[in-house]
């Protein structure tokens, strides 16, 4: 690979920048359009091969943003399929959007490369597939996106005391645990006793709970 070199001239500096951020969007526009054709060609032909050779190509954060684009892909492809009155899962109970994941799901995902689960004859395929030509393809900017802007969506996960209980037992137990390369803790007695009484109050209430469901 050629050396970069610093450019020190001020004008250049600024043509370059412009022909450059032109070119960032132009390479985003060509992405998603690579990724919902190969969306596409797994649904109408049951051969993910493309999907996984841009997946492959990607860096990790747009690997990342992948994946989530086809969750929430998935999500609303379920939706159709329920005829739900929601047109995106933003904001649902994060039980419900599984549902609707898992009712819509076309593509799996294992051993980091996508697979598909349902068949191309499946009923999840084809709505997917007119998904893909109706919507996906020409997202509007508000109930759709392109593939690598923002579609991590808000899931609304409903938290009962058990499982307050238990992430605050995470926590402390965390703080109470071994030292590790690259984590040290430097506690003093009094606050150990205290963060140790917390751990024994969540084991009394979980029991009290367990007791009371029984």
């Amino acid at each position: 690979m050629s050396k970069f070199l610093i450019i020190a001239d001020t004008e250049k500096l600024a043509s370059h920048v412009t022909l450059t951020l032109k070119q960032y969007v132009t390479v985003g526009e060509k992405l998603h359009v690579a990724v919902i054709s190969a969306i596409w060609h797994a649904c109408k032909h049951g051969n993910p091969a493309i999907l996984n050779r841009v997946y492959e190509g990607l860096r990790s954060n747009d690997q990342t943003a992948l994946k989530l684009y086809v969750r929430r892909a998935s999500a609303i492809n379920g939706m159709a399929l329920a005829k739900s009155k929601f047109a995106v899962p933003d904001g649902l109970p994060s039980e419900q959007v599984t549902e609707f994941v898992n009712a819509g799901t076309v593509l799996g995902f294992e051993k980091g490369l996508f697979t598909v689960a349902n068949g191309h004859t499946s009923a999840q395929a084809k709505q997917m597939l007119a998904l893909c030509e109706e919507r996906f393809i020409n997202p509007d900017g508000e109930n759709d996106r392109m593939v690598f802007d923002r579609n991590n969506f808000a899931e609304v996960k409903t938290l009962g005391d058990v499982e307050v209980l238990s992430a605050i037992e995470k926590q402390v137990k965390a703080a109470l645990g071994a030292d590790t390369d690259t984590k040290k803790h430097v506690l003093t007695g009094g606050t150990k006793t205290f963060l140790q009484s917390i751990m024994d109050m969540i084991d009394t209430r979980k029991g009290q709970l367990t007791l009371n469901e029984g």
